[in-house]
């Protein structure tokens, strides 16, 4: 039956069974019946309509998606710039070592030539090829201002007039060779740690190096400065350092036998100063080669 029938039987009977004495007759309530049911059956589409629109994506759902799609593509070309980026870095690294051992091969074959041509011209006289030494350091000018001014080393000594920290030294044969006074201040370096060094040298020759002097070292015979060197530079000797003074005719190479003495606990004859605070010093890092001339101006006596 349909429902208005069905509500009109229910309330023709609880009408006569006295529940709802005051209930007009069925017949009379027959089109409010109706009316009622066909009320609700619009109510009920309508409520059927709006819950089909709400099954779709609701506005702020759909832009959040939109923002979600908008950035995995922004991550995505981030990633492949990146990418690309690495691989122009890994070949330019290439090309870098590249020319790199070429400028060694170059070095090489120079001293080389030249030492052929030396030793062409007379055995016995000693060919300056043979002795040829090629020189990495930092440039450190504003010492050689402080260390030349009166009183500032014991009268004794002769400031150096170039002040520089050497880092690496070879000889021709691209072997390190240790301080002018035959010292083991520069320890014994295998040949893939020399080769190492020069390519980390090379990548920075010409550049601004700051250095921190931290300690001054007074013996009888030389004076010297302890100097810290940034994480990037690379230095063959145990005790990075400064040759500030020596007394007339000693080479400044004692220096480095002179701190790795007092690394190892001397203290006898030796005047140690720390500086209450590391001094800041800059210089430029060059390389001083027989077989080609330095890039930068200001170059000295190896110490």
């Amino acid at each position: 039956l349909p429902p208005p029938e069905l509500a009109a039987q229910v309330l023709e009977h609880l009408r006569g069974a006295g529940w709802l004495p005051n209930l007009k007759g069925v017949e009379e309530m027959r089109p409010k019946l109706e009316v009622a049911w066909q009320a609700y059956q619009r109510a009920e589409a309508k409520w059927r309509e709006g819950a089909a629109l709400d099954d779709g994506p609701a506005p702020h759902v759909e832009f959040l998606a939109q923002c979600r799609e908008a950035h995995d593509r922004e991550q995505a070309q981030e990633r492949a710039e990146l990418a690309s980026a690495r691989i122009r870095a890994r070949e330019l690294e290439k090309t870098a070592a590249a020319s790199a051992a070429a400028a060694r091969a170059a070095v090489a074959a120079s001293a080389g030539a030249a030492a052929g041509n030396g030793a062409a011209a007379g055995a016995g006289g000693g060919s300056p090829a043979a002795t040829a030494i090629s020189v990495w350091k930092i440039d450190l000018p504003e010492v050689a201002g402080v260390v030349t001014q009166r009183g500032i080393l014991p009268t004794t000594f002769v400031p150096m007039e170039h002040t520089h920290c050497v880092l690496l030294r070879v000889n021709a044969d691209g072997t390190a060779i240790p301080d002018e006074a035959g010292d083991s201040g520069a320890p014994l370096l295998s040949a893939e740690r020399v080769a190492a060094m020069r390519d980390a040298l090379e990548a920075l020759e010409g550049e601004e190096i700051e250095v921190r002097m931290t300690e001054i070292v007074i013996e009888e015979s030389v004076a010297c400065a302890i100097v810290e060197l940034p994480p990037i530079v690379p230095c063959a000797f145990k005790v990075p350092h400064v040759t500030l003074g020596t007394k007339m005719g000693v080479s400044p190479g004692v220096a480095a036998r002179l701190l790795e003495e007092v690394r190892g606990g001397r203290t006898g004859g030796v005047t140690c100063i720390k500086l209450p605070k590391p001094r800041p010093l800059s210089g430029r890092l060059v390389f001083e080669s027989p077989g080609r001339p330095p890039r930068n101006e200001g170059t000295g006596s190896v110490a």
